[in-house]
């Protein structure tokens, strides 16, 4: 497809596309932490903390739509936030998952500070290991 940007392709710009984490992951990996054969999962805090799904499809649409000449100017040097469903939480899933399997998962909790607080710490030694330059 050639397109044709004009005035659009005489200055430098950029955007930004941010979606949630992408359904192709599934719920079998990334950030869902579900393993539907073991029925085990995995929560991360609470797990009730509102997260947005977003198919892979649905990303490759809205990028091709962000290219489009009548789109393009609107979108140069700004981030576009795509979100396919919306208000999906780690314990929505799983309480989701258990009903249509008939089943209850082993659940493992994560305290997500620790994580927080151990990478803090990681960090922080490599940074006192970079030499002054």
């Amino acid at each position: 497809m050639s397109l044709s940007l004009g005035s659009v392709a005489q200055q430098q710009a950029s955007a930004t596309v941010l979606s949630g984490p992408v359904k192709r992951q599934g719920l079998t990996g990334g950030p869902a932490g579900f393993d539907i054969a073991s029925r085990k999962g995995t929560i991360y805090g609470s797990g009730n903390n509102l997260a947005c799904w977003t198919p892979l499809p649905m990303i490759a649409k809205a990028v091709h739509n962000m290219l489009l000449p009548s789109t393009l100017p609107q979108i140069l040097n700004r981030a576009i936030y795509i979100c396919g469903v919306e208000d999906v939480t780690q314990n929505n899933i799983l309480a989701a998952l258990e009903a249509e399997i008939g089943s209850k998962f082993e659940v493992t909790r994560v305290d997500i500070r620790k994580i927080r607080q151990d990478a803090t710490q990681a960090l922080e030694k490599a940074g006192r290991q970079q030499p002054e330059g």
